[in-house]
């Protein structure tokens, strides 16, 4: 009996957290889920949470001390993008009807705004729990607010038509998906002073890096982060834009043709050296650079022959080679690992003995320029001799 009674109280203790609204939802969106402990309402205005969708591009130093965040769950939508500056107006217009409910008494606010084709819905969140700041201006005493307040508009744009697939592998989508406009201003009816094309600049200057080009490219599971200064028009972060795309494993990474030439000094002569072929480069922000290489070099020995004719012997190596350039290197000439070996495919004159290798150490580099020892052998490092060789790296 008393089993029987301490499994009712249970049920009926713990059924307040059981309803629909409490439930822990898993939203997808972009390639990766967002999950949270959302309530109806958070589903409606705040459905992925800010700074979760997978593009987030912030523009600072508007007119009137506005900071504007264009957040995106696919970067296919900057091409379908509404006239932002539109739907701003549209609501500012509708924002009038409750003016009074956004009146400067210095209470920190956040205005969530939802914009479809049938209808809008507006959520106003008000922070008036938080510690309150005053000052004192000529013995009088007057609240001072600090917090900016936030709109957050909510809207929809395509992913592509009906002919672009949604992700890698899967069937075609032109279905709408949430993009969003944060807008962070110092009282939220100052948004009626914004400049009336002041988000069409920043989209334009968006798409000076972000082009058709280059969106066709790109793949979903890649998240995408830039910030731009509008009073410069310039972009502050990242420097080098192809830093813009940055993957969920939290690196970026090719995979190009490469080519780099070389100078060195091997067995008594100056040879000039030529390398092509393929570089694999994984690179993050915290440990730098690491260079994979797969290359065929040939090397070329010129010599006088006994009627002060000009001969070149052309040897060739196919060469693999592993560089790592650690983050925060100091300027100038430091040490990196470097590792090479490399096997005689083409041999022409004495230089080399049939089935030489090469093998190169680790080296000092100073930006493209990378100086390292290299040792030739054959056999079990028979015929040993060392080398020097200086090579400017194309990236």
């Amino acid at each position: 009996m008393k089993k029987i009674l301490f499994c009712f109280l249970f049920l009926t203790g713990t059924s307040h957290v059981m309803f629909a609204q409490n439930v822990n939802k898993y939203m997808y969106y972009g390639g990766y889920y967002d999950g949270f402990p959302a309530t109806k309402s958070d589903e409606i205005f705040n459905n992925p949470r800010p700074g979760r969708a997978n593009s987030n591009f912030r523009f600072s130093n508007l007119k009137n001390a506005a900071k504007f965040t264009l957040e995106l769950i696919d970067l296919r939508q900057l091409k379908y993008l509404p006239n932002l500056d539109s739907l701003l107006n549209i609501v500012r217009s509708n924002l009038a009807a409750i003016a009074d409910s956004l009146k400067e008494d210095g209470i920190n606010r956040r205005v969530d705004y939802v914009l479809t084709s049938k209808n809008s819905e507006i959520r106003i969140v008000n922070y008036d729990n938080r510690p309150k700041q005053y000052i004192i201006n000529k013995g009088e005493l007057s609240e001072l607010k600090v917090e900016q307040d936030t709109l957050r508009i909510k809207g929809f744009a395509l992913m592509g038509d009906k002919n672009t697939p949604a992700f890698p592998g899967q069937s075609t989508i032109n279905s709408n998906q949430p993009f969003f406009i944060t807008l962070l201003v110092n009282n939220i009816n100052d948004i009626k002073n914004i400049e009336a094309d002041a988000l069409q600049k920043c989209i334009d200057l968006l798409k000076k890096d972000i082009t058709d080009e280059y969106i066709s490219k790109q793949r979903s599971y890649h998240t995408y982060t830039a910030n731009y200064d509008m009073r410069s028009a310039e972009r502050t972060y990242p420097r080098n834009l192809r830093w813009l795309k940055y993957s969920q494993a939290g690196y970026y990474d090719e995979f190009v043709p490469n080519v780099y030439a070389g100078f060195g000094y091997v067995r008594g002569n100056f040879v000039p050296s030529f390398s092509a072929g393929l570089r694999y480069t994984l690179e993050d922000g915290f440990s730098g650079k690491k260079h994979l290489f797969a290359m065929w070099e040939p090397y070329f020995i010129f010599t006088r022959d006994g009627f002060n004719k000009l001969v070149t012997d052309r040897n060739d190596f196919v060469t693999l080679r592993y560089i790592n350039i650690p983050k925060g290197k100091k300027e100038g000439f430091d040490f990196v690992d470097n590792v090479s070996l490399g096997y005689l495919i083409r041999r022409q004159g004495n230089w080399f003995e049939p089935g030489t290798f090469k093998l190169g150490i680790p080296a000092v580099r100073s930006g493209w320029l990378q100086l390292e020892p290299e040792l030739f052998f054959n056999g079990f490092f028979k015929n040993f001799s060392p080398s020097l060789r200086l090579t400017i790296h194309y990236e």
